[in-house]
Formats: structure tokens, C-alpha cells, sequence
């Protein structure tokens, strides 16, 4: 295939159609007041959600990928046109057999674009945007196909219901971790599975860890052991491919935001850009806050320092970005000024992160 063929096909993909960074800890760290403006990488549009509920000035959604910026404007259109009830039947939360028809009411909120991608990809509607991503497809297979191997349904409840750390400690030790368990799970989870089925290929480009399921594996083990289980949404729509309880929800999905969210949905502007090329046509100052996920992970040290150099330059003073690390270590170079790293506050909200697979969380305030 040549390679733009290659390149369109990458950009009509949702290769996540939910965060999977920890909003709790993303807010703690970019404390958003009313005079912010915030750049966020736009994912799968849920932590851009869940910051315009803390009520900044304006917020720019950025994405290279325009399907996953044509997924944000479908949950925006959602959110402003449905009920909470209906809008979680929409996105797949709970069951239904009309969110073609609900599509069809919102249909003429999205732009121009996002309608023609959106009409051609149907399919998607029906089986509930939250659940078309090619992760969550890929935690799915995992979830159907692998764990009944390793796991009775019945076991995989019981880990579910438990209270304390110590509970779960126990039940890892001497029920969980079994040969089976160890096995399947490397396999699935190697550079090779997950290249083809979970991530984008780019994403293992700098990787300096060698076996990758092995890595995973004792990710896995740290979120089942000293993680609380019952309120970590995320490991539950792994397990389950749902979610049990409303009050264990991710923030833009719950009933007590839904009002407010509708009010403030409209500070949200999305552009579908490379991260270098906005920041380069961007203004000295014009940005506060910074959601930037994991976006350094395909980048190499140099690419990564030009895109630090750039973000401190668009930085106002006093502004702060907040960003993950998961195979792949980058943070600013010692050549850069003016950065100043809160490692108290990492390591803080590293111990509360939900979203288990992460190497590292960083903080940076800029002082100019």
C-alpha cells in the first residue's frame, strides 16, 4: 500500500474511543480556574470533557487524527441535544436499539465532515461509540476470548466485589495468578499482538523495553493488588466492557455534570492539526493549562524537545501541562529553561492513578 494510502486509512480510524488517562489526577494537577485556556489532546474526548466541567475560559481540542475530533463533536452534539438517560443509551453505556434514529436527531449539530464520515460508518452507531475504538476492540477480544480461558466468569466477579487491599493481595496470590494466567497474558499483550491489534505501530517506534508483555504483566498485577478495585472504572470496563454502577463513572457521563456540561460543551474549539504544526502557528502566551496525554510516546528526544521548546514558548507564565509516559521516557531536556518539574505532586497523583499501564506522570510549571 503506498504510504498515503497508509496515511488515510490512519486518519479515518478511531484508534481510541475513550480516555485512558485518569481524569481525577489530570484536573488535581492542571487546577483549571475560570481565566484558563487550555490546550487538550482530544483522544477520545472524554478528559476535554471532563476539564470543561471544572469551567476554564476556552478550550482547544487537538487531534492529527480528524475521527477522533469527528468522535468529540458527536458526543458534544449528544450531550447538548439528549437527555442524560437517552445520551447514555447513545454512547453505549446502556442498552439500546435507537441510536441510529437518536443519530438522526443530532445528526445535523456535527459539521459537514463529521456527518459524511459518521453516515458512511453506521455500524459504529449501532454498537455504541464508546465501545468502536481499535483499543477497546482490542480489550474486548482480550476480555471474550482470553480471559474465559484463564478465568470462570464466577472469579472474575469475586475479584470485582472486593473491599480492601488486602483482600485483593490475597485473592491475587491464591487464586489469580496462575501459569495460564501468566502465559496468555504475555502473549496477548506483546509488542507483536498489540502492534497489530491494540495501538498504532508508531507507538512501539522508541520503546526501550524489551518484553513488553512481562512489563504489562506486572502493571497488571500492581492494579490488582494496590489499586482499590471497586471504584476503578477503568479496570472494570476491562473486565466487563461496561460500566455496574453510575457512581462509578467517568465524570462527563454522570447524571450530577450532565447539566452543567451542556452549558459549557460550547467553550470547547476543535481543530484537527499535528501537534507541531499549531503549536509553530501558535502565539507567544496564548495557552494556561496543557492536557497532553502520552503524545511524546512515538516522538524521538530531539522531536520531543522541539515540541517542549514550542509548548514553553505558547506557555503563559504560571502555566502548567500535565502528560503521561508509558514505554517511552521523555520529559524536557536539562538545555531547557524555565520549566520547573513538581515531583512531589507526581508522585502524589502517580500513587492515586487509576489507569495502571502508565510509566510515569508528569507535572511542569513554567516560570518566565
Amino acid at each position: 500500500m503506498p504510504l498515503n494510502s497508509k496515511m488515510k486509512e490512519w486518519k479515518n480510524k478511531i484508534y481510541y474511543s475513550q480516555c485512558w488517562e485518569d481524569p481525577e489526577i489530570l484536573s488535581q494537577a492542571l487546577e483549571i480556574t475560570p481565566d484558563d485556556t487550555v490546550l487538550s489532546v482530544t483522544s477520545g474526548g472524554c478528559n476535554t470533557l471532563a476539564l470543561a466541567l471544572k469551567g476554564p475560559k476556552h478550550i482547544v481540542a487537538l487531534d492529527v487524527n480528524p475521527a477522533q475530533n469527528y468522535l468529540l463533536e458527536l458526543k458534544i452534539a449528544a450531550i447538548k441535544s439528549l437527555a442524560h438517560e437517552d445520551f447514555l443509551k447513545f454512547v453505549g453505556v446502556s442498552k439500546s436499539i435507537d441510536r441510529l434514529a437518536i443519530f438522526g436527531r443530532i445528526k445535523p449539530k456535527i459539521s459537514i465532515e463529521a456527518q459524511l464520515w459518521w453516515s458512511s460508518r453506521t455500524n459504529l452507531i449501532q454498537i455504541g461509540i464508546l465501545h468502536i475504538g481499535k483499543f477497546e476492540k482490542y480489550l474486548s477480544l482480550f476480555r471474550k476470548c482470553i480471559l474465559p480461558l484463564i478465568h470462570s466468569q464466577e472469579t472474575i466477579n469475586q475479584l470485582s466485589l472486593l473491599k480492601t487491599i488486602s483482600e485483593q493481595e490475597d485473592f491475587y496470590k491464591n487464586k489469580w495468578d496462575n501459569r495460564r494466567w501468566k502465559f496468555l497474558f504475555k502473549i496477548f499483550f506483546s509488542k507483536f499482538v498489540m502492534s497489530n491489534l491494540g495501538r498504532n505501530p508508531s507507538m512501539f517506534a522508541h520503546a526501550g523495553i524489551y518484553n513488553i508483555g512481562d512489563h504489562y504483566l506486572q502493571k497488571t498485577k500492581y492494579a490488582l493488588t494496590k489499586i482499590p478495585i471497586r471504584d476503578n472504572f477503568f479496570l472494570e470496563y476491562i473486565l466487563f466492557g461496561t460500566y455496574r454502577s453510575e457512581m462509578f463513572i467517568h465524570p462527563y457521563l454522570k447524571k450530577e455534570n450532565f447539566n452543567l456540561l451542556k452549558e459549557r460543551v460550547d467553550q470547547i474549539t476543535i481543530i484537527t492539526s499535528g501537534i507541531k504544526s499549531f503549536l509553530l502557528e501558535s502565539q507567544n502566551d496564548s495557552f494556561s493549562k496543557f492536557n497532553l496525554s502520552d503524545i511524546f510516546e512515538p516522538l524521538t528526544e530531539s522531536e520531543s524537545d522541539t515540541i517542549f521548546k514550542e509548548l514553553l514558548r505558547i506557555s503563559k507564565n504560571g502555566g502548567r501541562w500535565a502528560y503521561w509516559n508509558n514505554l517511552v521516557q521523555r520529559k524536557p531536556s536539562s538545555q531547557i529553561a524555565n520549566i520547573h518539574e513538581d515531583t512531589k505532586m507526581e508522585t502524589d497523583l502517580k500513587n492515586e492513578d487509576r489507569v495502571f499501564f502508565y510509566g510515569q506522570f508528569y507535572v511542569n510549571t513554567i516560570h518566565k
